[in-house]
């Protein structure tokens, strides 16, 4: 495994520097010659390359580990919080979307704590038209959160693919969505973007 120090940046981290294991996921202390948990040597490289610890987790590779469980597979989506990735839950041997936050994002101490809120209050919604929050990552150097994953094809892809939808499915798609708006309504949230994903 090849390691890096990583120069603290933000809140979390404040002064101190990390030595990022790449083969496993895991945030060691600077000083560290092994992984704590994979073992593997930890080597400082002044240069950055694909295995530079920020290259590979916020700008992320396939097979990068996260919490050491996590490991993402290919990219879904970007966005203006982060980039939302398949993964595989290694312990469950399950699929998963993982969204992984902005560096800049999980600086921001108040944007965290509404991303805290958003995924404590999701977690309470259980529909079948809402996906499900699983597990939310605000304490180490990669802030995430996982999610349940739902194959198939987006609706903003089908629309630009189909232009229109027959009238039927239009109904069935506007339907299914107000259903899972009342629901979240019901237990006291507002969703506020609510778009083809």
């Amino acid at each position: 495994a090849l390691g890096r120090v990583i120069p603290g940046v933000g809140p979390q981290f404040g002064s101190i520097s990390h030595m990022f294991c790449t083969e496993c996921g895991t945030d060691n202390p600077a000083a560290a010659k092994f992984c704590a948990t994979c073992g593997r040597p930890l080597t400082p490289s002044g240069s950055i390359d694909p295995l530079d610890a920020r290259a590979t987790v916020l700008g992320f590779l396939p097979g990068q580990r996260l919490a050491n469980r996590y490991a993402l597979e290919r990219l879904l989506g970007r966005g203006g919080m982060g980039q939302v990735w398949l993964a595989r839950d290694t312990q469950l041997d399950l699929l998963v979307a993982v969204k992984v936050v902005h560096d800049l994002l999980a600086c921001d101490s108040q944007a965290m704590e509404r991303l805290r809120d958003e995924a404590r209050l999701t977690i309470l919604l259980r529909h079948p038209h809402i996906v499900s929050v699983n597990h939310f990552e605000g304490t180490g150097p990669v802030t995430f959160l996982v999610m349940e994953y739902v194959e198939g094809e987006s609706l903003d892809k089908r629309l630009a693919r189909e232009k229109t939808l027959p009238e039927a499915e239009a109904m069935r798609i506007g339907l299914a969505v107000a259903r899972a708006l009342d629901h979240a309504h019901q237990k006291r949230v507002l969703h506020r973007d609510v778009k083809p994903p």
